[in-house]
C-alpha cells in the first residue's frame, strides 16, 4: 500500500478507502443450483475487476477511452464500506460487486454518486480529445473525482489544465484525496504526462463568463434545465465543445473556430468592449437521457436570462452571441 493511501486511512478512522482488492481474502460465490455434483458445486468463480467493468461496454466506445477507464479504477472512487456504514448504520452494500457493473450508482443518504462508465466514456469520445493542440478542460459537478481522472490520462501531455467545480464540500474533500491516491499508485511512466486535476468549492451556476477563464472542453455531470445551456456556452473558447444533459437530452455543442463574440449578462446586454461578430454554435443531439439534477440551479420555470429558446433548435446557427 502506498504511504499517501496510508496517511489518508489513518486520518479518517475509518477510512475513505477500503483495503486495495489484491490484499482482500477470497470471496466465496453462491453454489450453482444446476451443478451436477458437489464438486462443481463448491467451485470458486472470479471476482469482479475493474476490468471486467471496461469490457462490459468497450465495443460501445473508442479504444482510447476504453484504455482511461482500465486506468483509473471506479472501486476507488467511492468510500469505504466502513465509512459508509459510520455513517448511515442501515445502508448495506456489496461495492465490489455494484460498482464493477455497467450502471449508475448511488449511496443512499450521501452525496456520492457516479453515472454509467459507458455514458462518461460516450462523453469522453464525443469532447473530440484528439485535437493538434493543448487543450484545457472543465467539469462542472466534478462528484468524486473518477471522470477528471480518466480525462487527465485521455489527455495526457496536451492538457493545459483540468479544472472541477463541486458544491458539495464533502464530495470536494475526498474527491482531492482520491485522486491523491490515484497519482500515488501510477508507475512514473503515467504521471509524467499526468496533468493533477484541480477540484473548487463552488456554485457552477454562479460562475461569471465575462471575468471567469474560457476552456477547450467542458462536461455538465448533472441535470440541467434546457435554457440554462446560454450560461455554460460562454465559457467555452473558439472551437470549443461542451456535452452534457440539458432537459431530456445529451447534448454536444460545439463553438466554431474564430467565432468570436463577446459573452452577454445575465440580464441579456452585452458586456462592454467593441462589437464583434456573434458566435457560431453548433448543437447535436447524443440521445435521451435522464439525469439527477444538478445541485444549486434555477428552477426549469424560472428563465431569468432573457430569450430561453430551447437549444438544438434550428441547429447551429446564429444563437444570439452568447448569454
Amino acid at each position: 500500500m502506498s504511504g499517501a493511501a496510508m496517511e489518508v486511512r489513518q486520518r479518517h478512522g475509518v477510512g475513505w478507502f477500503e483495503t486495495p482488492e489484491a490484499d482482500m481474502p477470497p470471496r466465496r460465490r453462491r453454489r450453482s443450483l444446476s451443478a451436477p455434483d458437489s464438486t462443481t458445486a463448491r467451485q470458486h468463480i472470479t471476482r469482479l475487476t475493474n476490468n471486467d467493468l471496461v469490457e462490459e461496454f468497450s465495443d460501445g466506445c473508442t479504444a482510447k477511452a476504453a484504455e482511461c477507464f482500465r486506468l483509473v479504477d471506479r472501486r476507488a472512487f467511492f468510500p469505504s464500506a466502513a465509512h459508509i456504514h459510520a455513517r448511515a448504520e442501515n445502508v448495506r452494500l456489496d461495492l465490489a460487486e455494484e460498482l464493477y457493473r455497467d450502471g449508475p450508482f448511488r449511496i443512499p443518504g450521501m452525496p456520492f454518486h457516479h453515472s454509467a462508465p459507458s455514458l462518461y466514456a460516450k462523453a469522453m469520445d464525443a469532447l473530440d480529445l484528439d485535437a493538434d493542440r493543448p487543450l484545457s478542460f472543465l467539469c462542472i459537478g466534478s462528484g468524486t473525482g473518477y471522470f477528471c481522472c480518466a480525462m487527465a490520462h485521455r489527455l495526457g501531455d496536451r492538457c493545459r489544465l483540468i479544472h472541477g467545480v463541486e458544491i458539495e464540500p464533502e464530495l470536494v474533500e475526498f474527491s482531492r484525496e482520491a485522486i491523491q491516491r490515484h497519482i500515488a499508485g501510477l508507475v512514473p511512466s503515467q504521471t509524467a504526462y499526468f496533468r493533477r486535476p484541480d477540484i473548487f468549492e463552488g456554485n457552477a451556476f454562479a460562475i461569471d463568463p465575462r471575468r471567469n477563464i474560457q476552456y477547450d472542453r467542458i462536461y455538465i455531470a448533472g441535470g440541467c434545465p434546457a435554457f440554462t445551456l446560454k450560461l455554460f456556452r460562454d465559457l467555452l473558447r473558439p472551437d470549443g465543445v461542451l456535452v452534457g444533459p440539458f432537459g431530456d437530452e445529451f447534448l454536444r455543442l460545439s463553438r466554431e473556430a474564430g467565432s468570436a463574440g463577446r459573452p452577454r449578462t445575465h440580464s441579456g446586454e452585452e458586456s462592454k468592449g467593441a462589437d464583434v461578430a456573434a458566435p457560431i454554435w453548433h448543437t447535436e443531439v447524443l440521445s435521451r437521457v435522464c439525469f439527477r439534477q444538478l445541485v444549486g440551479g434555477p428552477q426549469p420555470f424560472f428563465e431569468p436570462w432573457g430569450d430561453a429558446t430551447a437549444p438544438g433548435g434550428g441547429g447551429g446557427g446564429g444563437g444570439g452571441g452568447g448569454g
